[in-house]
């Protein structure tokens, strides 16, 4: 997993982490990467890289459609995450 942004925080790519930790198999290996890219502005850029997966869920739909999927944040009092997830 990569994270990238102009000005990312820690707490921020923990935070990414925690939302992928929870959502992929328990014995996954998960490396972490982070970044600053000041050319991304107020965009936070995740990249993950799957193999071995036969899910949808991780395949996404047929054809080039893009997934908006939303993750609730730690404060359940707080809007849904816009993930923006999109697959190849």
């Amino acid at each position: 997993m990569h994270v990238s942004g102009a000005d990312v925080t820690v707490s921020e790519v923990e935070r990414i982490g925690e939302i992928v930790t929870k959502n992929v198999n328990p014995d996954a290996q998960i490396i972490l990467g982070a970044r600053i890219d000041r050319s991304l502005g107020d965009t936070l850029q995740t990249i993950l890289l799957i193999s071995g997966a036969n899910s949808s869920s991780v395949l996404g739909p047929s054809g080039n459609e893009r997934v908006n999927r939303g993750e609730p944040s730690c404060n359940s009092a707080e809007a849904p995450l816009d993930l923006n997830i999109g697959h190849i």
